[in-house]
């Protein structure tokens, strides 16, 4: 299905797209993309601004694509709530990663650098979508290529180019 962007993220979607594939030529990367995709969970799937059911049909695309996926959250559970284990049992996600199980919060560096191991990627290759402009800021001292979610859309479009989606 063909989203209908506004100009302004339509622009900054491509702008991405040219920033990155300048970025690969300079340090001669063309044949690495993007592999792995950090997600936050409060805020951004669950939570008054989120689009549960644009998010799914975008992850859906994503996996098809052979993206790994994972949710990164600062959850202090014993166990993984059941609205969070629905996306990973629908096959949305690959892994759940709880910060009371890696033992390190967000923003912490190392609780990016956990969930990119957990999808088996380096952190170069994985992309981070957080609502925290806190989260935001380390995972982008981290290394981490990092969305920072506002709206659905905006990140849609921000998203696709970086994991060359049409």
């Amino acid at each position: 299905m063909e989203r209908n962007y506004g100009r302004a993220e339509y622009s900054l979607g491509l702008l991405l797209r040219c920033v990155y594939r300048d970025f690969q030529s300079l340090y001669r990367l063309e044949d690495v993309t993007m592999r792995g995709l950090i997600i936050d969970y409060a805020g951004v799937l669950e939570g008054p601004t989120a689009d549960a059911d644009s998010w799914k049909q975008l992850l859906s695309e994503l996996r098809m694509n052979g993206i790994g996926i994972a949710i990164l959250s600062n959850m202090d559970v014993s166990a993984v709530p059941e609205p969070m284990a629905r996306w990973k049992e629908a096959g949305y996600v690959d892994e759940i990663v709880l910060s009371c199980d890696i033992g390190v919060e967000k923003p912490d560096p190392d609780a990016f650098m956990a969930a990119a191991e957990m999808l088996g990627e380096s952190h170069k290759d994985c992309v981070v979508v957080d609502d925290s402009i806190v989260n935001v800021h380390a995972a982008v001292q981290a290394g981490f290529i990092v969305v920072n979610y506002t709206a659905f859309d905006r990140t849609e479009a921000e998203l696709r180019p970086l994991f060359d989606l049409h």
